[in-house]
């Protein structure tokens, strides 16, 4: 059987070439290309503005990508996976007040969306409000059903504080295989090799393309080794503000971090939608993995999603 062919004439054929260029293969350039392709066919294509949001972000371009993103949802604003795009895009450019708000919206449509609640957690972790980022991973877990895991992160929160439930949760992270979940609570910790070791883990399996937005590795980027990583993907470096997780300039943040909370994070458990995906750890979002490529049936492709 002969393989099929992508229609030349859809802009989903080549969003779905952006994407696969972006995400796999790192031919930024090309996918650049194709983003500009299938914009040109489909210029009401959410699908293709998804895809040129992720683009424009990785150089830098903070409006174009945000815009991007607020005209796919403007195509299709009932989808949660555009919604949480436009919240995923907030948070790597530092704009925390409408990442939360993002991330809400998201909710209003999917109240089981794992990922916007890992964008909150996220969030209001580099806020230094880290009993409502300790709110969203529980949830997660209880989403998954797994309420004992919820009880042993809430225990260890309560007795060793967030630095505990970063120590833990890197670790734990790195026995399942997700390095870069592990690198980026090891950059937090700003323990680097073993950030620096976890990210090299998760660069050979090509799960690396958003380090150079994401804050939570803002700790290490002044390293020559990060440098060196930006380059040896294709990742320009940016010039981006500082993250309010640097915790050397905030003194007060660092004893938050360090200070035991004992203080009940119990919530009631939600009923589970779908099925709960296979990764165990509370805090499983990373911006690589939340990419598919889209799947063709007939002579189209897929609409983009986001889901782990």
């Amino acid at each position: 059987m002969a393989p099929a062919k992508l229609d030349d004439q859809l802009p989903e054929s080549h969003a779905a070439l952006a994407n696969l260029d972006f995400n796999y293969f790192w031919n930024f350039q090309e996918a650049e290309e194709e983003s500009q392709k299938a914009l040109a066919l489909g210029p009401n294509s959410a699908y293709a503005h998804g895809v040129s949001c992720w683009i424009q972000a990785s150089k830098g371009r903070t409006q174009e990508a945000l815009a991007d993103c607020r005209k796919a949802i403007a195509l299709d604003p009932l989808s949660p996976m555009n919604n949480f795009a436009l919240a995923d895009e907030y948070f790597f450019a530092r704009d925390y007040s409408h990442a939360i708000e993002q991330a809400n919206k998201t909710l209003e449509i999917d109240p089981d969306n794992t990922e916007a609640l890992s964008i909150l957690g996220h969030t209001y972790e580099q806020l230094g409000n880290y009993k409502q980022a300790m709110q969203q991973r529980l949830k997660i877990e209880r989403l998954k059903g797994h309420a004992a895991r919820a009880k042993e992160l809430m225990r260890t929160f309560e007795k060793q504080g967030y630095v505990g439930y970063l120590r833990k949760t890197a670790k734990d992270s790195e026995v399942e295989g997700d390095y870069y979940h592990a690198a980026g609570n090891y950059a937090l910790l700003r323990k680097k090799d073993a950030a620096f070791a976890a990210l090299e883990k998760e660069f050979a399996r090509r799960g690396v393309v958003d380090i150079n937005l994401d804050p939570r590795f803002d700790n290490i980027r002044s390293d020559p080794r990060f440098t060196d990583l930006l380059r040896r993907i294709g990742l320009p470096e940016l010039r981006l503000p500082t993250s309010h997780s640097d915790t050397s300039q905030n003194g007060v943040r660092e004893a938050a971090m360090k200070q035991p909370d004992h203080s009940s994070l119990g919530g009631s458990q939600r009923d589970v939608k779908s099925a709960a995906t296979s990764r165990r750890c509370a805090d499983d979002y990373s911006p690589r993995s939340s990419r598919t490529y889209g799947g063709i049936e007939g002579t189209s492709l897929g609409a983009m999603t986001r889901a782990v």
